[in-house]
C-alpha cells in the first residue's frame, strides 16, 4: 500500500516525546490512588455518620419502596399477571385478586394440607359429568317433556337431577296414588312415568330426589308452620314411598338422592338440623329402596354450603362431620357406621357465588366452589376414601342490575354477566375433570322453568335455556364441552366408562343382571381410548388371571364391608360367569370375596390336535349380604369336566361350569359359567406414534406405560392372542401444581438480590478492615 502523502510522518523522537507523556500520566495517577487510598477510611467513617442520619435513612428506604412498588404494579399490570391473579382466586378485579392471593398465601401457613386420596378406589366415577336440574314435573305438555331431554342429549348432557315430590304422588293418604285434585281424577304416576319414558328414549340417566311430605304424613300440620317440607311423623311412611318409587321404576331408575340440605331452614323444617335425625332417614329409606331392588345407588342429601350456626341452619362441615361421627347403633348391623352404610355417593353443592371456579381458597369461613375440597377431606379423615361426591347442584348466577320498574335487583348468589357465566362454567368442567378424580357427575342449576315467574327472584337467573327456549351462552358452553370426545384423566376408570372405545369380539359380563364390571376381548378386539396424564396401565381381572386377593388383600370392594365395587356376587364374578341369577329378592347386590382358588388340571403335554379331559376346581367363600341385612357365610365349591380340543386359534380354552347356592340362603338356583384357562396374552399396542408388540405372561395382573410427559395421549390396542381380562384402567399424573408456585419464584428471586446486596456491602466492610490495618502497621 502506498503511503498517503497528506498524513506527517512520525520519527523516533515524536514516539520517545508520547512514552514520555504517558509515564508522567501514570505517575500521577498512581499518586492520586495512593491518596485515596490513605484517606479512605475517614471518607467512609463520615459517609456513614451521615447515612446515620434519621432524614437519609427515610430517604433511602422511600427510594427502594419506590422502586420495587414500581416494579411490583408494572409486573402486577400485565395480562398475563391479571390472568395469574385470576386463575389464583377466580377473581375479576385486580385488586381483589390482590387480596386473595394474600389471603391463600395465609391459609397454607396456618391450615393443615387438606387429605384428598385422589387415587383411591372410587366407585361410579365412570359416567358422564354432565348434568342439569329440570323441573318436568310441573309441564303439563309432554311434548315439552320431550323436547327438553331433546336439548339435554343435543348438548352432550348424560343426568337429569329431577324431583318427585312424595306430596305429588301419595297425594292424599298413605298407599293412595291417585290424584284427584282435578276432574277427573287419574294416576298420580303418570307425569313420571313419562319423565322415566322419555330419559329411556334420549338415554338421559335420572337422579331422583325424593323428598317434599304431603300433609297427611304430619300428625300436627299446624306445628309445621308454613315450611311444611320437614320429615315426617313417622318415618315408615317415608320408607314406603321410596320403596313405591323405586319398586316401580326398578331397571329404569338406578340413581336416588334422599332428602335435601337438611342442614338449613326450610328443609328440615321448623326444627333445629340434627345430624342423627338425618342419618336415621337416610338408613330407612336406603333399607327400604335396596329391598324392592338390588341395583339402587343411594346419593345422600347435598348439604347446603354456609357458615352459620344458629337453631335453623347448619355450617354444612360440622354436619357432615357430626354424621360421621355418629356412635353406631348397631355395630353388627352397620359394620361401616350408621351414616356410611346409608349412602353409595355423597352429594354436595359448588355454587361459585361472588368468585370463579378457580379460586383456591378452601377455608371453613368461605363459600366457594373449592369448598368442595373441605367435605372430601372430612370423608378421607374418616377413613371413607372409596366413596365419590356428586355436584347435585353447581352454577353462578346471573341476575341483572335493576328490576324492570327500575329499583335495584339484589343479587343474593352474587352476579356476573352472560358471558362470564359461560366460561365459568367450562372452567369449572374442565377443573373437575383435572384435578378432582373423585368427583363423578356435576348437576348445574338449573336447565329451564315452564315460565318467567323465577325471574323476579334472583335464582331464576341461573338458567341455561329461557322459558321460551332461546339458548343462553352458559348452555352453549356446556354443549361445546360435552360433545367432546371424552378421555380418561387421573384415577381408576372402570370398563364402563363412556371415555374407553371397543371394537370387535368384547365379551362383556356387565350386561347381565350380575352388573360385572369386566370385559374379555378375544382375538382381533380392539379398544382405544385417550387420556391426560403421564401414564397409563391396563389392570386385568385378577380371577381370571390366578391372582385373586386372599382375605384382606381384596381389591375389588370399595373399602366398605358389604358394598362391592363389581356388583353381585362375587363368586359369579371369579368364574366369569355369563347367566344372571334367578330375580330378586334372592340375594342383594353386595358380596365380599374372603378367598378364591382356581387350580385348572391339564392332561400333561399331549398332541396339539387331540381331545383331552379337562378338570378345573374352583373353591371359593363368600360374604353375602340377605334381603334382611344379616350377613350369612356359605362356600360354593364348584367343579367342571369336559373334553375340549385347544388349537391354533383358541389356545385358552374355556370349561361350562354349573354352581347351585346354598338352600340356607334362599331357594336352589343355578347359574352356567366358563372357567377360562389362562395362557400369555399378546397385545400390539400404538400408543401416540410408537408402536410395540408386548405379551403378558400367566399370572401378570397388569401392564401400562409410566413416566411420559404430562399431556394429551390417545391409546390403540389390539389382542393378537389369547383374551384379554380387562377390570379397570388407570391413568397417572401428578398433583396439581402450587398456585402460589409464580409468587414463590418471585419472592425467591427478590431474595436472592438481598442476599447478594448483602453480601456485596459485608464484602466492602472486610475491604475497608483490611485498608485500615495496613494503614496502621505502615
Amino acid at each position: 500500500m502506498m503511503p498517503d502523502p497528506r498524513r506527517p510522518r512520525r520519527t523516533p523522537a515524536d514516539a520517545g516525546a508520547w512514552a514520555d507523556r504517558l509515564e508522567r500520566w501514570l505517575a500521577v495517577y498512581r499518586a492520586r490512588v495512593d491518596a485515596l487510598v490513605d484517606e479512605a477510611p475517614d471518607a467512609f467513617r463520615r459517609a456513614v455518620r451521615m447515612a446515620r442520619q434519621p432524614k437519609v435513612i427515610e430517604a433511602a428506604l422511600a427510594i427502594a419502596l419506590v422502586i420495587v412498588g414500581g416494579r411490583v404494579v408494572r409486573w402486577a399490570l400485565k395480562p398475563e399477571s391479571r390472568a395469574w391473579f385470576k386463575t389464583v382466586t377466580g377473581e375479576e378485579s385486580l385488586v381483589e385478586g390482590v387480596k386473595g392471593v394474600g389471603a391463600l398465601a395465609m391459609l397454607q401457613l396456618t391450615q393443615p394440607r387438606l387429605q384428598l386420596a385422589p387415587d383411591a378406589p372410587i366407585d361410579h366415577l365412570s359416567v358422564s359429568p354432565y348434568g342439569v336440574n329440570t323441573f318436568l314435573q310441573l309441564e303439563p305438555d309432554e311434548e315439552v317433556v320431550k323436547r327438553s331431554f331433546e336439548r339435554m342429549r343435543a348438548a352432550g348432557i348424560g343426568w337429569a337431577r329431577q324431583q318427585f315430590p312424595w306430596e305429588d304422588i301419595e297425594i292424599h293418604a298413605r298407599g293412595d296414588f291417585e290424584d284427584r285434585r282435578n276432574d277427573p281424577a287419574r294416576p298420580a304416576w303418570d307425569k313420571y312415568d313419562r319423565i322415566v319414558h322419555w330419559s329411556d328414549v334420549y338415554d338421559v340417566q335420572l337422579l331422583v330426589r325424593l323428598d317434599n311430605p304431603p300433609d297427611w304424613a304430619y300428625a300436627d300440620v299446624a306445628a309445621e308452620g308454613e315450611a311444611r317440607m320437614g320429615p315426617p311423623s313417622d318415618l315408615a311412611d317415608y320408607a314406603n314411598f321410596v320403596k313405591a318409587v323405586a319398586g316401580r321404576y326398578c331397571g329404569r331408575v338406578r340413581y336416588y338422592q334422599i332428602w335435601n340440605e337438611p342442614n338449613i331452614y326450610p328443609e328440615w323444617g321448623e326444627r333445629k338440623p340434627d345430624p342423627a335425625g338425618y342419618a336415621k332417614l337416610l338408613n330407612t329409606a336406603a333399607a327400604a329402596a335396596r329391598s324392592v331392588c338390588n341395583d339402587v345407588v343411594v346419593v345422600s342429601a347435598a348439604l347446603s354450603p354456609t357458615t352459620e350456626q344458629s337453631d335453623r341452619n347448619v355450617s354444612d362441615l360440622d354436619f357432615l362431620r357430626d354424621l360421621y361421627e355418629l356412635e353406631d347403633v348397631d355395630a353388627a348391623a352397620y359394620p361401616n357406621g350408621y351414616f356410611e352404610e346409608g349412602f353409595d355417593v355423597l352429594g354436595a353443592q359448588g355454587f361459585g357465588l361472588w368468585t370463579g371456579p378457580t379460586d383456591r381458597r378452601a377455608s371453613a369461613d368461605r363459600t366457594n366452589f373449592s369448598r368442595v375440597l373441605l367435605l372430601r377431606d372430612i370423608m378421607v379423615r374418616h377413613g371413607d376414601e372409596a366413596t365419590p361426591i356428586w355436584l347435585t347442584e353447581f352454577g353462578w348466577d346471573s341476575p341483572p342490575e335493576a328490576a324492570e320498574d327500575g329499583t335495584p335487583f339484589p343479587a343474593t348468589y352474587g352476579r356476573v354477566t352472560e358471558a362470564l357465566r359461560a366460561e365459568y362454567t367450562r372452567d369449572a368442567y374442565e377443573r373437575l375433570q383435572d384435578e378432582w378424580p373423585f368427583v363423578g357427575v356435576a348437576c348445574l342449576w338449573f336447565l329451564r322453568r315452564p315460565d318467567r315467574e323465577w325471574h323476579s327472584r334472583p335464582e331464576g337467573w341461573f338458567r341455561l335455556l329461557e322459558p321460551d327456549w332461546t339458548e343462553l351462552p352458559a348452555y352453549a358452553a356446556v354443549k361445546e364441552i360435552g360433545r367432546r370426545s371424552p378421555r380418561l384423566m387421573r384415577g381408576r376408570h372402570a370398563v364402563i366408562d363412556p371415555a374407553l372405545f371397543y371394537s370387535g369380539p368384547w365379551r362383556d359380563p356387565s350386561e347381565t343382571d350380575l352388573g360385572l364390571a369386566t370385559r374379555h376381548g378375544s382375538t382381533s378386539a380392539e379398544l382405544n381410548f385417550s387420556f391426560r396424564g403421564t401414564g397409563w396401565r391396563l389392570v386385568l381381572d385378577p380371577y381370571s388371571r390366578g391372582t385373586a386377593p386372599q382375605d384382606d388383600e381384596v381389591d375389588e370392594v370399595d373399602g366398605k364391608q358389604g358394598r362391592a365395587r363389581h356388583a353381585w356376587p362375587a363368586v359369579a364374578h371369579a368364574q366369569g360367569a355369563t347367566t344372571a341369577p334367578p330375580p330378586a329378592p334372592l340375594l342383594t347386590a353386595r358380596a365380599i370375596v374372603d378367598r378364591a382358588t382356581l387350580v385348572p388340571s391339564i392332561a400333561p403335554s399331549p398332541p396339539a390336535t387331540t381331545t383331552r379331559a379337562t378338570t378345573s376346581t374352583l373353591a371359593t367363600t363368600v360374604t353375602l349380604a340377605t334381603t334382611s341385612t344379616a350377613a350369612t357365610t356359605a362356600t360354593l365349591a364348584i367343579t367342571s369336566t369336559a373334553a375340549v380340543t385347544p388349537t391354533r386359534s383358541a389356545p385358552t380354552p374355556t370349561l361350562p361350569v354349573t354352581a347351585t347356592v346354598a338352600a340356607d340362603l334362599a331357594p336352589s338356583a343355578s347359574l352356567s359359567a366358563t372357567v377360562p384357562l389362562t395362557g400369555p396374552i399378546t397385545l400390539f399396542v400404538f400408543r401416540d406414534s410408537v408402536t410395540r408388540t408386548v405379551t403378558i405372561a400367566p399370572g401378570e395382573a397388569e401392564y401400562g406405560e409410566d413416566d411420559l410427559p404430562f399431556g394429551d395421549h390417545s391409546v390403540i390396542l389390539r389382542v393378537d392372542a389369547g383374551e384379554l381380562p380387562l377390570d379397570e384402567v388407570r391413568i397417572t399424573a401428578p398433583d396439581p401444581p402450587d398456585p402460589l408456585r409464580p409468587l414463590k419464584l418471585g419472592l425467591l428471586r427478590w431474595a436472592l438480590y438481598l442476599a447478594g446486596a448483602v453480601a456485596a456491602v459485608l464484602a466492602f466492610r472486610r475491604f475497608r478492615r483490611r485498608t485500615i490495618a495496613r494503614a496502621a502497621a505502615a
